[in-house]
């Protein structure tokens, strides 16, 4: 458990780090961070792990608005987006792989009046936008698979950082 903690500090930091340099922020403040798994209607699991049945998470939305502290907000995907084709070369997806499962639809749009933006998630690939009205976004619904992400929100307030009570004192 603590190696696991230290890895998800260490990686937290080095986001927090990229997004001060790349918007020329002098100080970011952790505001929340989650990790979340998003499945096909086909895959829903039977571990007591869904939290929020029927939630709507492909609905349009800004970050700001859901939290005022989400100044900067990032996505880390830990698995990669994968679509069957047939054709001359197939396309073939191994929705089910417990070590490396990819997954159908789930694509992050920025939504624009002319043209959205899409990004296809790759494992490891890590996103980063301002929080507020200028970045309207969504996730497309999944279609196969289960989609992993961890979601991480930064905010430029001191006052406003995240802490976690129920962290014992030496991990915080």
């Amino acid at each position: 458990c603590s190696s696991g903690l230290a890895l998800y500090k260490d990686v937290t930091a080095r986001v927090l780090a990229t997004i001060e340099a790349d918007f020329g922020v002098p100080r970011l403040y952790p505001a929340g961070a989650l990790m979340t798994r998003i499945w096909a209607d086909d895959v829903i699991p039977s571990d007591g792990m869904d939290i929020q049945p029927g939630h709507a998470y492909w609905n349009p939305h800004v970050d700001k608005a859901n939290r005022a502290s989400y100044d900067y907000s990032a996505l880390l995907y830990l698995n990669t987006h994968c679509e069957e084709s047939g054709g001359a070369q197939p396309t073939r997806c191994d929705y089910t792989n417990t070590n490396q499962p990819s997954f159908g639809g789930g694509r992050f749009a920025w939504l624009d009046d002319t043209q959205d933006v899409v990004i296809e998630p790759r494992a490891g690939r890590l996103i980063y936008f301002t929080g507020g009205l200028e970045n309207l976004h969504q996730v497309r619904k999944v279609t196969a698979g289960t989609r992993y992400v961890i979601g991480m929100w930064f905010t430029c307030h001191a006052q406003l950082e995240y802490s976690d009570d129920e962290l014992p004192q030496a991990a915080a």
